[in-house]
């Protein structure tokens, strides 16, 4: 049980691209110094900055990702993570209210994750420019979730928006989609007693 919670917690983490805080002399245009901004609100729970520091491809993503869901499951999906009652007022959203309430809801939802994020142990390995306009950040991640301990090296990639760096979707998304539709998940039940 507190295994299968770890794995859905450390799914959320992973996809959210928490990273290590750059040296605080990073010049604000690097890669490095938007992450560092991108991990300081990310673990202050503060949404809406870190909404604003992402792509406004990937809040798109995002809230294309998620629509197909709310319209089959209003109710579970909808209103638990939305506030939103049907698929109709789930389109009236913004791309970055949509990410802002997710993010609350889930933080709220998930056991441990508040504390998850505070306490993590994350480093930049290095970075490396595919394109002018595309980067990709190197990290390692240690946490501890329900008293396992999770570790794992990931690739966060961040585009050029104008002249500032934003991050994009980690891979996984798709995955933390399609865990929130299966039926152990219920936001107000199964996540914190999910079934065997």
């Amino acid at each position: 049980m507190k295994r299968y919670i770890a794995q859905i917690s450390g799914m959320a983490l992973f996809w959210m691209g928490v990273i290590s805080t750059a040296p605080a002399h990073a010049q604000e245009i690097t890669p490095e110094a938007i992450a560092a901004r991108y991990t300081a609100a990310t673990r202050s729970g503060d949404w809406s900055s870190v909404a604003q520091l992402m792509h406004p491809e990937a809040l798109s993503q995002f809230q294309t990702m998620f629509a197909p869901l709310v319209a089959a499951e209003p109710q579970k999906v909808g209103t638990s993570f939305f506030g939103v009652r049907s698929k109709q007022e789930y389109d009236k959203l913004s791309r970055v209210e949509v990410f802002e309430r997710f993010m609350r809801a889930l933080s709220k939802q998930i056991p441990g994750m508040a504390i998850a994020l505070d306490t993590s142990d994350l480093k930049i390995i290095g970075h490396v420019r595919e394109q002018p306009d595309l980067a990709h950040i190197v990290y390692r991640m240690n946490t501890q979730l329900e008293g396992i301990k999770i570790s794992k090296t990931s690739v966060m990639t961040l585009k050029k928006d104008g002249q500032s760096w934003k991050a994009l979707l980690l891979g996984n998304i798709e995955g933390l989609a399609a865990a929130l539709s299966r039926p152990q998940l219920s936001p107000d039940k199964s996540l914190q007693h999910p079934r065997n």
